[in-house]
């Protein structure tokens, strides 16, 4: 469910900055930073979705339990942490920090979504929730190390959402949820 909701968020993302800046092609995609062979990508002119780290709480989270009667599903509540950063090059620095505050007026004013505007998720995913975080200097450098490339401009958004499990699902300990999350998604 990650992948979906973040392809959802960045799809949403990218239809905003389209329509308030006149755009005709696709400027906000998902991507990581690095490739595989720990090479920097070489994808210019876009702001680039990252996720940089995601952690599931149990349903005996207070928040996690948000709406949710007993003897219902059972609901885990998932926090994404990513990285929107504007990967441009040097003569379109005042242009990446456009899309970048365009990107931070389409958080500022959609702030949550609703299940039916995110896509092949059903009734299984809902609060969908996206906050921008301020990250001190020192925090800031240290993710720009261990993503292993240059600094560039970025803002820094924690996404979160209940995931429900069916009654009919035998619910798992938290570890074997997470499990099963990161094996899907390798």
């Amino acid at each position: 469910m990650i992948e979906i909701v973040l392809a959802e968020i960045a799809k949403n993302a990218n239809s905003y900055l389209k329509e308030k800046l006149g755009l005709s092609e696709d400027v906000v995609i998902l991507s990581p930073l690095v490739n595989p062979d720990g090479s920097a990508i070489t994808i210019q002119n876009k702001v680039i979705i990252t996720l940089v780290n995601f952690n599931l709480d149990s349903g005996d989270d207070k928040n996690a339990n948000i709406g949710r009667m007993p003897n219902q599903k059972s609901s885990y509540l998932i926090n994404c942490d990513f990285l929107a950063s504007a990967y441009f090059n040097d003569l379109n620095y005042a242009l990446s920090l456009k899309y970048l505050e365009a990107l931070m007026l389409f958080f500022a004013e959609k702030p949550v979504f609703r299940n039916d505007e995110i896509a092949n998720t059903g009734d299984k995913v809902r609060d969908i929730r996206v906050k921008m975080e301020t990250l001190t200097d020192a925090i800031l450098t240290s993710l720009w190390a261990r993503l292993g490339v240059n600094y560039m401009p970025c803002n820094f958004y924690t996404l979160t959402f209940l995931i429900d499990i069916p009654d009919d699902q035998p619910v798992l300990p938290i570890t074997e949820l997470l499990k099963k999350l990161i094996k899907k998604h390798i």
